[in-house]
């Protein structure tokens, strides 16, 4: 290997931990509040943001959804804190029975990343029977490389918490389906890599995070990939107009 790619992968080595680092630093400090809601007339709209991510990741695409009608909750949850489980019933599970108690309105669900997961563990326990439908926007269901390399350092877990296992490709509490008879489930995957590093790690088309074998479950009702990165794809248009059109048709 050249010199000069040695320096400029060790470069982004770097600077990939020092932003990990600094949001750490700015994570574990901020107050956590139940849930961001906006109130409209249609159906409920969940709202679960990813790994290290604020309620604010996804306030577009909520703004977006609301102004369509939908009353939308976008929950908060400390990632680096719990396990999934106990992200999935001490912070998503209150924030349905609060905020969507209306038996006659359906329940969809819009999650990105590790937000996938969590609906995932939450439906294991829990199937409301007025459950919508789902999109879920670059989620790793099976797993991602980053992850595994990550766990593999010792600081790892000890730096991003007890998820950090959850994330890598070695997920064995989740099937390879959601078993619900009859739901409708969405998936965005996103194309475009702007980190070096994590070609090298990721096989395949990836966003830089997940790569696009790794968004999909066996029982999806659609599927579509977008050229976005992993950290700005729910902003994008063309994603909030597929989530939207698959609210209303069950296809992107």
């Amino acid at each position: 290997m050249k010199k000069s790619k040695k320096i400029k992968i060790f470069i982004t080595i770097i600077f990939s931990i020092s932003i990990i680092i600094f949001s750490i630093i700015l994570y574990a400090f901020r107050p956590i509040q139940v849930a961001e809601v906006l109130e409209n007339e249609k159906d409920c709209v969940v709202l679960i943001h990813g790994f290290l991510r604020m309620p604010s990741s996804m306030e577009n695409m909520a703004k977006f959804l609301n102004e369509n009608g939908y009353r939308t909750i976008n929950i908060d949850y400390p990632s680096h804190k719990y396990d999934i489980d106990t992200v999935a019933d001490k912070f998503l599970k209150p924030a349905i029975l609060g905020y969507c108690p209306e038996p006659d309105l359906q329940i969809h669900f819009v999650t990105h990343s590790l937000g996938g997961l969590i609906l995932r563990h939450y439906l294991k326990d829990n199937q409301p029977e007025n459950l919508g439908k789902i999109v879920m926007i670059a989620p790793p269901n099976k797993g991602s490389e980053l992850a595994d390399l990550l766990n593999e350092n010792p600081l790892g877990e000890r730096l991003l918490g007890p998820i950090l296992p959850e994330l890598t490709t070695q997920i064995q509490n989740l099937p390879s389906k959601i078993d619900i008879p009859k739901i409708k489930i969405g998936i965005i995957a996103g194309t475009k890599s702007i980190n070096p590093l994590a070609d090298k790690i990721i096989e395949g088309k990836n966003d830089s995070t997940v790569s696009v074998e790794s968004t999909k479950l066996e029982n999806m009702t659609d599927f579509i990939e977008v050229e976005s990165s992993h950290t700005f794809i729910t902003d994008q248009e063309e994603v909030k107009n597929a989530v939207l059109n698959f609210f209303t048709t069950e296809k992107f």
